[in-house]
């Protein structure tokens, strides 16, 4: 195969298009970022996001019980 026919797919992470290696053939479907560093900051986004969500609906809770209370986040197990 040319290296111009190579499937290609775009990186959710950093958004830049990365084409098929051969290491990857057994797993093609299964690959989604261009990079380990790529997959490593998704994983830390999704962390983040957890941990904001987090924050959110304790502060939501909070405010429900009047003026005055303070919001101490926690950090958040990851789901797997």
């Amino acid at each position: 195969m040319k290296k111009g026919q190579l499937p290609s797919k775009i990186c959710p992470v950093c958004g830049r298009p990365f084409e098929w290696r051969k290491r990857w053939a057994r797993d093609w479907e299964r690959v989604v970022y261009c990079s380990e560093r790529c997959r490593r900051e998704a994983r830390r986004q999704r962390t983040r996001s957890a941990l904001s969500d987090e924050v959110l609906l304790n502060h939501e809770q909070q405010s429900s019980r009047g003026r005055g209370s303070v919001v101490v986040p926690y950090r958040v197990q990851p789901q797997r």
